[in-house]
């Protein structure tokens, strides 16, 4: 069916999630340009077969039995592109390549995102961040795939841009135009090196997780860090088979080996049910993508 692009068939998932985990995708087909993207999403609508547009897979939990459908990857949109001040890159570049590739250019602004192991694509999609940074606040333009493949180019006044999402959720994002600042590339580089130490600090960089799983908690006016409160409630270690609550930073989940989908769903879940207890609701930062 997906024969003529290239394509993996019956593929394990774990192996590309950044916390392994997961059963057999179908299909994880890599659409080479436009055209071919458009093709596969409209053989997969036609036979009525469930799609999804990943990146690097960094906050994607796929779940023990697989995935019955297509999984298609942005790799091959990995063009990049300088004109003075501004850069325009494909959605499926990696961030660590970006982050080298922006410090050559001497262009500062993303240091931050250094050690995020997704993609700009992904990160443009749910307005990721990082040290009170978040990636609208760079964007000038991108490029979309609207949800009736349709090409659209949107000015960031057009992106409903906030915290951890967008009105983005129906489209593929192609590329990004940002508007960053000439710097020396020295400074760039050593910019980039601190806020790496500080994620290698602060963050179990050391285990197969997918960042933090919660998002923010805004409650009367004030911004409230799940993982202050997982801390204060003790939570810190738990595990659920091989799915555990970090001992360094307690919003993140992380697979101490032999974790399951349904490990951590199931922490997640009991996390869920005490901050309920508290009268708090939270809200999931990662996607959970079923069979």
């Amino acid at each position: 069916m997906f024969e003529k692009y290239e394509n993996k068939k019956n593929e394990k998932i774990s192996k590309y999630s950044t916390i392994k985990i997961g059963g057999i995708a179908k299909w994880i087909v890599y659409p080479k340009n436009i055209t071919e993207l458009r093709e596969v999403i409209s053989i997969s609508k036609e036979k009525n077969i469930k799609f999804f547009v990943i990146g690097n897979c960094s906050n994607i939990l796929f779940d023990d039995d697989g995935f019955d459908g297509v999984l298609i990857s942005l790799k091959n949109f990995n063009r990049i592109q300088k004109i003075d001040e501004y850069i325009t890159i494909g959605a499926g570049f990696n961030l660590f390549a970006l982050n080298v590739a922006l410090a050559k250019y001497g262009l500062s602004g993303l240091e931050w995102s250094y050690g995020i192991p997704g993609t700009i694509g992904g990160l443009v999609f749910m307005n990721g961040g990082s040290f009170s940074h978040e990636i609208c606040e760079f964007v000038d333009e991108i490029l979309i795939l609207d949800e009736n493949q349709k090409l659209k180019k949107l000015k960031k006044e057009e992106i409903n841009f906030q915290y951890r999402t967008s009105n983005l959720q129906k489209c593929v994002v192609l590329s990004i135009k940002l508007k960053l600042r000439h710097e020396k590339t020295e400074s760039v580089c050593k910019k980039m090196k601190e806020c790496y130490q500080e994620k290698l600090k602060m963050q179990p960089c050391d285990k197969p997780s997918l960042g933090s799983v919660f998002k923010h908690i805004q409650k009367d006016g004030e911004i409230i860090y799940p993982a202050k409160i997982i801390d204060e409630l003790n939570m810190k270690g738990m595990s659920v088979g091989g799915a555990q609550i970090s001992t360094k930073h307690a919003g993140f989940i992380v697979n101490t080996g032999n974790a399951t989908c349904n490990d951590v769903k199931k922490l997640i879940s009991h996390i869920k049910k005490k901050f309920e207890e508290k009268d708090m609701h939270l809200e999931d930062e990662i996607v959970i993508l079923g069979k």
